[in-house]
């Protein structure tokens, strides 16, 4: 519709076959099916990307996300927010993404006896060359990413550092 604005409704399926969460502890057959992983991700986002003259670009985005699992304890739902800038030179293009998602857990966790909600914030920085030596319809990329998960239940804190170099043909 030649628009800034777009608007994302996606939805994900998770099946997992002979689930066994809780198995091997002392919990009821209703304690464990808190835990079950199984079910549905849905979400909702909307992003609008404003032209900052002819070489930045600037994308705010909110989201709602939404995980309806069969298992209330591992269940949540809650905000997304996110934030993108991109520079286009002559030859490089940089783009930093930041994002950030406030998750809040449907039920008590029977093993730890707490809600499972949880603070993500990610950023990654993105470098692009197009034609690197000389070679035509290639474009040389390199990345760093960082992604930070904070559990009220601290078994479930997640860490991570990514860095990625690469090439991608382009065929005409």
């Amino acid at each position: 519709m030649e628009t800034p604005l777009t608007l994302l409704v996606a939805s994900r399926d998770i099946d997992l076959d002979d689930e066994e969460g809780g198995a091997s502890l002392p919990l009821s057959p209703a304690e464990r099916r808190l835990l079950r992983r199984t079910g549905e991700v849905y979400r909702y986002h909307a992003r609008y990307k404003w032209e900052l003259g002819d070489r930045h670009t600037l994308t705010p985005g909110i989201g709602y996300l939404d995980y309806q699992l069969d298992g209330d304890a591992m269940a949540e739902d809650g905000l997304d927010l996110a934030l993108d800038y991109q520079y286009r030179g002559a030859n490089w293009q940089y783009t930093t993404s930041l994002f950030y998602r406030d998750l809040e857990a449907d039920s008590n966790n029977p093993v730890f006896g707490d809600y499972a909600d949880r603070e993500v914030v990610g950023a990654a920085l993105s470098v692009q060359y197009p034609e690197p030596f000389g070679w035509e319809r290639w474009t040389a990329t390199a990345r760093v990413s960082w992604y930070d998960s904070d559990s009220d239940i601290d078994f479930y804190d997640e860490s991570l550092g990514v860095f990625v170099l690469g090439a991608t043909y382009r065929i005409e």
